[in-house]
């Protein structure tokens, strides 16, 4: 179901795009160990990914390695269970005018779950595409366009001991610049495709690791977020005046 409902949406989009399906990692894949970092996890997640978890991420960096083989400057990525909202202007100025949009973004975000939860540093607009750069940068990532400088900086990190959703929120450890479309071009329709692959073991995970302990540590990572996030923002804001 979900491959062809990624072929029937990749068809609506000009022929001169090219594109693949990129299989990815299966949540009993044995090459997932060499993926993940539980001593970092430990550290730095309020708790351990799930497999599926760990599979997903592996599989937007196996894209991304992809990418970079292409040699092309910016690359499209959409997981299988997304669908394009339906303004086809937007689209076609996207694509025609790629590398205007993206001049010194690593990351333009098509998607977020949820309604933005913070203000905006910067703002951007080109044609009808309007584009924030989020002083917390939210979840999703269903569909995003990527720089090779963004795909590299992301690679840079061994092993991944967050899930993607939550990494891209540190997005200062990497040095990335990361701006959202306003309003989202894509949207997750993983509800008509045969539901979510993670979330009964995502659940799973969270009961055996409900306890008093595990709360104080996310309040504590959640605080730790802010003030590092607050922390780069000033700093960046330093160094724009000097």
């Amino acid at each position: 179901m979900r491959r062809e409902s990624v072929t029937r949406q990749m068809r609506q989009f000009p022929s001169a795009l090219d594109w693949q399906l990129v299989s990815g990692y299966g949540a009993d894949d044995a090459a997932l160990g060499r993926h993940y970092d539980a001593a970092l996890n430990r550290r730095y997640s309020k708790r351990p990914l799930s497999d599926g978890e760990i599979a997903v991420y592996a599989g937007h960096r196996k894209m991304m390695r992809q990418f970079l083989e292409t040699g092309q400057p910016f690359g499209l990525f959409l997981e299988d269970d997304f669908a394009c909202r339906d303004v086809a202007s937007r689209w076609r100025h996207l694509f025609t005018h790629v590398d205007d949009i993206m001049v010194g973004k690593d990351m333009l975000k098509l998607f977020d779950f949820g309604p933005p939860k913070s203000g905006f540093a910067e703002q951007d607009t080109h044609g009808p595409i309007e584009m924030v750069k989020p002083l917390s940068v939210g979840a999703g990532a269903v569909g995003y366009l990527l720089s090779r400088e963004g795909a590299q900086k992301i690679l840079s990190r061994q092993r991944v001991f967050r899930q993607i959703d939550e990494d891209i929120k540190y997005f200062w450890e990497l040095g990335l610049d990361i701006w959202a479309v306003r309003p989202q071009m894509v949207r997750e329709i993983s509800d008509v495709l045969g539901g979510s692959f993670l979330e009964a073991e995502r659940n799973a995970i969270k009961q055996r690791h409900k306890n008093i302990a595990t709360s104080i540590k996310g309040n504590y990572l959640a605080l730790r977020k802010m003030a590092l996030n607050r922390l780069h923002r000033t700093v960046s804001a330093q160094r724009s005046r000097n």
